[in-house]
């Protein structure tokens, strides 16, 4: 939770204001790493982890929060919850009640997120710490896979995720993905904060090295832990997003009055004099610029883009050129997301960013150690970037068709289709669920019908998870790609911009098709542009009997209700129907009424639900 107020108190060791200290083992820093790795062995009767939490007045989200950890598909786990000072605790302190894995700690007053997540992880029994603030919300693996991933690696001792950016209501913004390798990591905290905090899990150990959160840091605690702890760790982040961060208008980050940028730039003055250079915090414009291109945000000034490219990679060259140590084999020595940003950034603006190429170039300069190899090639490809346009379209060729496109279509949607025409943006929520896995390796299925495709981020995990089980499964994908209500209506302005309209229509089918090329699997996704209600009379018209249906399109009860029915009829007597947005109340009212309107057992799974047509209640 973001709302907590501030110490005053000094943590021992630590002194007053935002001063960095000297590492616990002398020579060990976050650009010469000295890992401790972990103990041996566990404890018995230790829970596999500890998830901490703080609280302070604003519960409007707390239940959200705490029901996602008791949700979790790894079930051994102690939450701990601090109340720091609360007017009035009493919400805190009857959640004991609600599950015995449940402890609270109460604050007599108020002193802050980092006393009181210090307070809590002392008393941890486990030697994995996972956070979550009391606004956000877990997905169901995401104990699980944290936990999975550090007992995978002793050398590993901070984890973390990219996340789903909700607002208020929980409606989902958008996926921010987040470095993934120990390396670009570290570079990216050369500019800023490459975790986020309710998205990270670390160990015990990690933590004691690093004496912490800093009391004396009321805002940015998080972003100085990692200074501290990456030393004596290595770090990564998981591509999935397993964390739902929410946009709260009373939080710290957005009320804390001190809450700016320079808070943390000792971090980078540190980073930058360890390379040798020197770090210009009056120089605001260009580092934040760099970061939006490294978060794969937009820059729209031509210049102010081209300078930001070359200050990130400047950093980049030093880096590579004094730390190549840092670089473990397997591992590339890129940001995974620059590319991404580069298209984004330059798109419609003749730009000089030549993603793949660059990736090349830089993998290059990792091999043989030098990072002027990296300059040139970028130099080279940069003058070459004016003749991109005269060359020649390339327009995707299909063979013959299988019999389940020509079912529903003369011509292939893809014959002929130029992808590099259109944006990379595979947007998506909850795309990658476990549940996935589970039905489709249970069931093998030979045709799924997905209804609310979106930019195809579900159908397109579908088809890999079909294809890494040697399965020949065909998946047709059932859209107006219109948007909803939502985003027509754009209660936010980037609810409306994803539409990506053009003279007033969207072009989301555009993106879509773009998406299933690029991921080598437009052989098995079949779109079917039409309304579900229209689209499931022709699909009974021509007989198609799926033995998967996936349901992510309407919330309103009525609309669910009639999918469920359309769709439910279509399936094969031992197939699956997986539904999306269990969580909000239209759709969940509709799948109630459903099935026991049809006896059916409603398997609820976090956010997503399966109703087993071969199982009655």
């Amino acid at each position: 939770m973001r709302s907590e107020g501030s110490s005053e108190t000094a943590a021992p060791g630590r002194s007053g204001g935002t001063m960095l200290v000297e590492p616990v083992f002398s020579g060990a820093s976050v650009l010469n790493p000295r890992p401790i790795g972990s103990p041996g062995h566990r404890p018995q009767n230790v829970p596999d982890c500890t998830v901490v939490m703080t609280a302070y007045n604003d519960f409007r989200f707390l239940d959200e929060a705490v029901d996602s950890i008791l949700q979790q598909d790894l079930p051994d786990f102690e939450l701990i919850i601090v109340d720091d000072g609360s007017d009035d605790p009493s919400p805190v302190r009857c959640l004991e009640a609600r599950d015995p894995r449940i402890r609270v700690l109460l604050n007599p007053a108020n002193v802050g997120t980092a006393v009181s997540a210090n307070r809590a992880i002392e008393v941890a029994r486990s030697d994995i710490i996972v956070r979550l603030d009391s606004d956000d919300v877990a997905e169901p693996s995401r104990l699980r896979r944290l936990v999975g991933a550090l007992r995978a690696d002793p050398e590993l001792g901070l984890v973390g995720s990219a996340v789903t950016i909700i607002d208020e209501t929980g409606y989902p913004l958008r996926v921010e993905r987040m470095p993934e390798t120990d390396f670009a990591i570290r570079w990216t905290l050369m500019f800023h904060n490459p975790f986020y905090h309710s998205a990270t899990a670390f160990r015990r150990s990690a933590f004691d090295a690093a004496r912490g959160y800093r009391p004396d840091e009321p805002v940015s605690q998080d972003h100085y832990l990692w200074f501290d702890m990456l030393p004596h760790v290595r770090a990564c982040n998981l591509p999935e997003p397993l964390t739902r961060y929410r946009l709260n208008g009373r939080g710290l980050t957005a009320t804390h009055p001190t809450h700016n940028r320079e808070r943390t730039d000792p971090i980078r003055e540190a980073l930058w004099r360890e390379l040798g250079l020197t770090y210009d915090g009056a120089n605001a414009q260009l580092d934040c610029d760099a970061s939006n291109l490294l978060r794969e945000l937009e820059v729209k000034d031509p210049a102010r883009r081209a300078a930001a490219q070359r200050h990130a990679l400047d950093i980049f060259d030093h880096l590579v050129a004094q730390r190549p140590g840092l670089v473990r084999p397997g591992e590339d020595a890129v940001h995974p997301f620059t590319a991404a940003s580069g298209r984004r950034s330059t798109a419609g603006h003749g730009g000089t960013w030549v993603p793949q190429k660059l990736r090349t170039a830089w993998r290059l300069s990792r091999t043989i150690g030098l990072a002027s190899t990296t300059r040139l090639a970028i130099v080279k490809l940069t003058r070459r970037s004016d003749a991109a346009s005269h060359r020649p379209t390339r327009l995707t060729r299909v063979g013959a068709m299988d019999p389940v496109t020509a079912l529903l279509h003369d011509v292939s949607p893809y014959e002929g289709f130029d992808p590099s025409a259109w944006p990379s943006d595979l947007q998506g929520w909850g795309s990658q669920d476990t549940v996935f896995l589970d039905i489709i390796s249970t069931l093998k299925p030979k045709l799924i019908v997905e209804v609310g495709s979106w930019k195809g981020a579900s159908a397109i995990h579908m088809a890999q998870l079909a294809k890494a089980l040697r399965l020949n499964s065909r998946i047709i994908c059932v859209d107006t790609w219109l948007g909803s209500v939502e985003h027509v209506l754009g209660g936010r302005p980037e609810w409306r911009e994803s539409l990506q309209l053009r003279h007033g229509f969207p072009s989301l089918y555009f993106t879509f098709l773009a998406n299933v090329v690029r991921a080598g699997v437009s052989d098995r996704i079949v779109p079917l542009a039409n309304s579900s209600d229209n689209a499931a009379l022709i699909l009974k018209a021509k007989n198609v009997a799926p033995d998967l249906v996936y349901l992510d399109g309407a919330h309103e009860e009525d609309a669910v209700y009639r999918d469920l029915h359309h769709y439910w009829g279509l399936l094969t007597p031992n197939g699956a129907l997986i539904g999306d947005d269990y969580g909000w109340d239209g759709v969940r009212r509709a799948v109630e009424r459903f099935s026991a309107e049809n006896e059916l057992n409603i398997d609820a799974r976090g956010d997503k639900f399966v109703l087993w047509r071969g199982r009655v209640g």
